[in-house]
């Protein structure tokens, strides 16, 4: 059964990307160049890169994730979506294996704003957030796809 739900993550994780526009390339391609971390902070266009926390794949300028670009963290979380100086800005998709958790929409400075989603196992919250708010005002809460009073969820535990 842990592996069904792994299997289900991971489709559920593609798909998301796929929908934001990641297009693989193919191995070797020179669209995306590997650099190391001597020749980050000058770096601008698509590159590869990892640090001892994260590999990025991505629009870089001068060092920093600035486009579209995935964050694949050794804590086995991923981050899709777009970036201006180091920060998400814009539509973007955070995958938590080790939580069980996703959250999805717009962010202004690494923070969701506006109406966005945050699920964790079989709990999802909507609303709207406001920067800097962990959780949306005024949020509607489901488990296992029925509306539940937000009380009940385990994202308010």
């Amino acid at each position: 059964m842990k592996l069904f739900n792994h299997t289900k993550t991971i489709v559920a994780t593609c798909m998301m990307l796929f929908a934001l526009g990641c297009h693989a390339e193919q191995a070797g391609g020179s669209e995306y160049t590997v650099i190391t971390r001597a020749q980050l902070d000058s770096f601008s266009g698509k590159a590869i890169y990892s640090t001892e926390n994260f590999v990025y794949v991505g629009e870089l300028k001068a060092g920093k994730r600035h486009g579209y670009g995935v964050s694949y963290g050794k804590d086995s979380s991923v981050i899709a979506g777009q970036w201006r100086d180091d920060k998400l800005q814009g539509e973007a998709v955070m995958v938590d294996l080790a939580a069980n958790s996703v959250s999805a929409g717009h962010y202004e400075q690494d923070f969701m704003v506006g109406t966005g989603a945050l699920t964790m196992g079989e709990d999802v919250v909507v609303g709207e957030y406001k920067s800097n708010s962990p959780m949306p005002l005024d949020p509607t809460c489901y488990k296992a796809g029925s509306e539940i009073p937000c009380k009940e969820s385990e994202l308010f535990k």
